[in-house]
């Protein structure tokens, strides 16, 4: 009976302390975390639990997907308005109008609507009313292509201001309950 409360005695102070170890080892940051950390760029100085690292982690990895996202959608409305910029000054040479490539599509598209204006005064014979049909339908189309581009890029600003908010709403509250 002896032996056996020795031996009982001897097990529940194992478990105890690997209860402890296990414990400690939660709170304690991990080598990998620390690596994953530093190679996000975070010091890992102010990081003192694998809980506070991990929460980091996953707030960099969304910052990096947040920032990839609007780099691949800025992208795509550089591309847009490149495309808009070229069909614009394409059409103006066909009209005889030469634009100055270097200003911005919405000063192209003012001094082009005043063109279509004119051209749509001067219209006298038949030959003149296609020409002045097809320029227009071609200045139509850019020009809806650009509105669609700038309430894409609208869009964005408001969804990314959006999330900022959101963002500094739940740093804020992080901050509270830590």
């Amino acid at each position: 009976m002896v032996e056996e409360n020795k031996t009982l005695q001897s097990n529940l102070v194992t478990t105890s302390a690997l209860s402890g170890m296990i414990s400690l080892n939660s709170t304690i940051l991990s080598n990998s975390t620390r690596i994953k950390l530093k190679n996000l760029g975070i010091n890992t100085k102010d990081i003192k639990t694998e809980e506070e690292g991990q929460a980091a982690i996953q707030e960099a990895e969304e910052l990096i997907a947040e920032n990839k996202k609007k780099a691949e959608i800025e992208e795509k409305q550089r591309k847009a308005e490149e495309d808009i910029h070229y069909r614009l000054r394409k059409l103006a040479r066909e009209m005889g109008y030469p634009l100055n490539e270097y200003e911005p599509v919405s000063k192209m598209l003012e001094k082009m609507t005043r063109k279509i204006k004119e051209l749509r005064n001067e219209q006298q014979n038949e030959t003149a009313i296609l020409k002045f049909q097809k320029h227009n339908s071609e200045y139509q189309d850019i020009l809806s292509r650009y509105l669609k581009s700038q309430q894409a890029q609208q869009k964005l600003d408001d969804n990314l201001n959006t999330m900022a908010y959101y963002n500094k709403l739940y740093q804020e509250f992080k901050l509270q309950w830590q």
